[in-house]
């Protein structure tokens, strides 16, 4: 009868291993995407998989002798299961960014299989040991592997959470949505990026659409563009750093040298100028945070500001996604910026971060106000436009699966009544407005290789100009982004020495250099930044070469090949 008392160790170990370790290792490798504090969080989690436990025992032990012992056996075997996908079999996980994530067939058989196997092994086992009659060693041994594996992992997550940054551990912070529609009465420079926005989509927009550019008043229509880098990360450090990430570092250290070195926001601040930027937080730390106005930290006590019930079923879903096999995993597919928001009691406070369609909401019921306590202001909106999942349609309604082109004009309609709102409260003409893309298309057909152009979206208006929107064929990159900024406060900084955009030559025939995010060919992660020279068009393919230079992926927020790109180029004889 007391071994009966004893399943609470095989359970505890299932429960622990599906519903809290899986979620909580997730939570401290990727603390910089969660907008909540471990320390308000974890015990939370730790609590519910204890109930279930709890329950779990009780249920098992009015069970008869034989069911008992069997279900002391699937348990178990789910467990081990489990906590093998977690260590061994995840290769081919991805970066939940937006992309349909897919698995093919025979991963999915393959992995399956495996899990039979092993449960097989595990029921051939207890059925020889019930014949055997010796069931009750055979459980002390399962509870003695039980409390070896919590043990390990228990060990495994205080070294991770020992690790972690105070401040992040007990203050993490959240970009708020205060001033998010306020802007100065006299000189505001406005950016809006429109996430994933690649050339060809923008000019497939303008020919379904002619008129679209018709609010847009004295903008400058660059399509001869291209992005520094090829994802979101390091794009918008980069935007707002003018620092090169080259994965030498963790995250979170390229993030406190980026901002900590650069004069970027700084410049505008030393002027007394407001910055707001409304993005996923996870891209600020250090000096950030303190040149950032809607910056804030969380205070309260857990039950104050967490909903217990969405933080539990959101983090199971993060615990299915990754210790389910391949055949359900889709099942259990997260995003962290929505579940940022839907764990608050109070989500109002913080800034929209990607999602256009609330963005435009409230923009509409609210509109926009003008503040006179600060004379310059900067914003910066980052939109999700025509990035992967798209989920606005040209008239800015909610679908699913909509094409990026269609989004795309959506998300020209949320600027575009932006831009209308800023002509009849007579901010307009003085104000500088930005729009451009983190980042073109991510990818192609082939992985280590772009095998297509790259080029992005790029308007800029000037202060004081207007007319009917221009075509201009210079070549420009992320590179004139921050000249053109500071030149709009009258800030002349010797860092950031390239031409504003509107100042390039439609003759110029400098290079300009891309950073291309290689992905192992067999799938299972980045592999290396590699630097592609342009000499033309943006938009024609022909222009981009490889310089040869480049920089193994040592820290990414996306899985890593085990694979060094120079080991590849060599058996490939490259």
């Amino acid at each position: 009868m007391k071994k009966r008392f004893y399943s609470f160790f095989i359970n505890l170990f299932t429960i622990l291993t599906v519903c809290f370790f899986s979620s909580m290792e997730v939570y401290v490798a990727n603390y910089n995407d969660f907008s909540l504090p471990f320390s308000q969080t974890w015990w939370i989690v730790f609590l519910f998989s204890l109930i279930v436990v709890i329950l779990l025992t009780v249920f098992e032990f009015f069970l008869p002798e034989k069911i008992f012992f069997w279900i002391n056996t699937l348990v178990f075997g789910l467990g081990v299961c489990a906590y093998i996908q977690e260590l061994f079999l995840n290769d081919h996980l991805i970066l939940l960014d937006g992309r349909e994530v897919v698995f093919t067939p025979q991963l999915k058989i393959m992995n399956l299989a495996i899990w039979l196997f092993v449960f097989a092994c595990i029921f051939l086992l207890s059925r020889y040991m019930q014949k055997k009659e010796i069931g009750e060693k055979y459980v002390s041994v399962l509870i003695f592997l039980s409390v070896a594996m919590i043990f390990i992992q228990t060990s495994g997550l205080i070294s991770s959470v020992i690790s972690m940054p105070e401040a992040d551990y007990e203050n993490a912070g959240y970009l708020s949505a205060d001033g998010e529609y306020t802007l100065s009465s006299e000189n505001n420079v406005i950016v809006f990026v429109v996430d994933a926005c690649s050339g060809a989509y923008m000019e497939q927009a303008l020919a379904d659409q002619p008129d679209m550019l018709d609010d847009f008043d004295g903008f400058t229509y660059y399509p001869d563009c291209i992005s520094t880098y090829s994802r979101t990360y390091p794009s918008i450090v980069y935007l707002l750093s003018g620092k090169r990430c080259y994965y030498d570092v963790p995250f979170n250290e390229y993030l406190i040298s980026a901002f900590g070195e650069s004069t970027f926001l700084s410049d505008m601040k030393n002027i007394g100028a407001d910055v707001r930027v409304f993005t996923d937080p996870i891209y600020f730390d250090g000096e950030a945070r303190n040149q950032i106005d809607n910056f804030r930290t969380f205070n309260g006590k857990s039950l104050d500001i967490i909903r217990p019930y969405v933080l539990i079923k959101q983090m199971l879903h993060i615990s299915g996604y990754k210790c389910m096999p391949y055949l359900f995993k889709t099942r259990f597919e997260y995003n962290i910026i929505i579940l940022n928001h839907l764990v608050r009691k109070d989500p109002s406070d913080i800034a929209i971060e990607f999602q256009d369609y609330d963005f435009y909401t409230n923009f509409e019921k609210d509109g926009l106000t003008l503040y006179d306590n600060y004379s310059d202001s900067f914003r910066l909106y980052h939109l999700w436009g025509p990035h992967g999942d798209c989920f606005i349609d040209e008239n800015v309604n909610l679908l699913e699966d909509v094409e990026p082109v269609r989004a795309l004009r959506g998300t020209f309609k949320i600027i575009s009544a932006f831009i209308n709102e800023m002509k009849s409260l007579k901010i307009y003409d003085a104000s500088t407005i930005i729009i451009l893309a983190d980042h073109g298309n991510s990818y192609g057909n082939s992985e280590l290789e772009i095998d297509e152009e790259k080029s992005c979206l790029m308007l800029v208006k000037p202060a004081g100009q207007n007319g009917a929107v221009q075509v201009s064929e210079a070549p420009v990159s992320h590179e004139n982004f921050f000249s053109t900024v500071l030149s709009a406060y009258g800030i002349d900084d010797e860092n950031f020495s390239v031409p504003e955009v509107y100042n390039v030559s439609e003759d110029s025939t400098e290079p300009r250099y891309y950073y291309y995010d290689a992905r192992f060919s067999d799938g299972n992660g980045v592999i290396a930044s590699r630097e592609y020279r342009i000499d033309g068009d943006a938009r024609d393919f022909s222009s981009y070469s490889l310089t040869g230079n480049y920089w193994d992926i040592n820290f990414s927020q996306d899985h890593l090949s085990e694979t060094r790109l120079s080991e590849f180029l060599a058996e490939n004889g490259k």
